[in-house]
């Protein structure tokens, strides 16, 4: 009898989850936002989750956490964005926990 070889394990990706704070003035629109994020080059590092057009959540690899807030509070204020970072975690839940008074449940 022949026997068969296990397919190796591909272990799924680790995320980490970054909440925004958009302090500019105005409000940003979604594509708006997506699009400055692609200007400055992080479009194929950050995903954005939840949006409202003041706060968001951006997902990440792990370990790519530093790189993702400085693209936010740095490299975005050269296009006119002035952000701050909240908080990073694990899980969308964890941050929703921490931050009850934001209502990000829902995609915009």
């Amino acid at each position: 009898m022949r026997s068969e070889r296990a397919q190796p394990v591909v272990p799924r990706p680790r995320y980490r989850y970054v909440l925004f704070a958009i302090k500019s003035a105005r409000t940003v629109s979604r594509g708006d936002f997506v699009q400055a994020i692609r200007r400055v080059g992080g479009a194929d590092r950050a995903w954005l989750t939840r949006f409202d057009g003041r706060h968001g959540i951006l997902r990440c690899a792990r370990g790519d956490e530093a790189s993702i807030r400085r693209l936010l509070t740095r490299d975005l204020r050269a296009l006119g964005l002035d952000i701050d970072t909240l908080s990073t975690s694990g899980t969308i839940a964890a941050l929703e926990r921490r931050h009850r008074g934001l209502d990000l449940r829902g995609r915009d």
